[in-house]
C-alpha cells in the first residue's frame, strides 16, 4: 500500500473528538475580611509591604466589599491621595483582569445582602 493509500485508511478510521466545556467561574467569596488580615496574608506570602496600604479596588464608599477579591497592595500616599474619588484610575493601575475580578465580587456580594 502507497503512502497515500495509508493516509486514506488512516482518515476513515478518525475517532471522535470531544470538546471540553469550559468550566464556569467559582462564585465569588464573599466573606469579610480586614485589610489587616489580608496585610499578613500577603506579608506571609513574601510581599514586602513597607510603605505600602491594602487599598480597595472598587472603594468601600462605592460599594466595593471588604473581600481579597477587592483588595490590592498600593503605595500609602498613592492609595490616601486617591481616596474613593478614583476607582477608574484605581483599575487601570491594577489591570483589567483584577478590576474585573473586584467589580464581580461588589456586584454579587451586594446581592447576597
Amino acid at each position: 500500500m502507497s503512502n497515500f493509500g495509508l493516509f486514506l485508511a488512516a482518515a476513515a478510521t478518525v475517532t471522535t473528538v470531544v470538546v471540553a466545556r469550559r468550566r464556569r467561574r467559582p462564585l465569588v467569596d464573599c466573606t469579610p475580611i480586614s485589610r489587616s488580615r489580608h496585610r499578613r496574608r500577603l506579608i506571609a506570602d513574601g510581599i514586602n509591604m513597607t510603605g505600602v496600604d491594602v487599598g480597595h479596588i472598587v472603594a468601600r464608599q462605592n460599594g466595593g466589599p471588604d473581600v481579597a477579591d477587592n483588595f490590592y497592595p498600593i503605595d500609602s500616599s498613592l492609595n490616601r491621595s486617591w481616596q474613593h474619588e478614583n476607582d477608574d484610575l484605581m483599575c487601570k493601575f491594577v489591570g483589567r483582569r483584577k478590576c474585573r475580578r473586584a467589580r464581580r465580587a461588589a456586584q454579587h456580594c451586594r446581592r447576597q445582602q
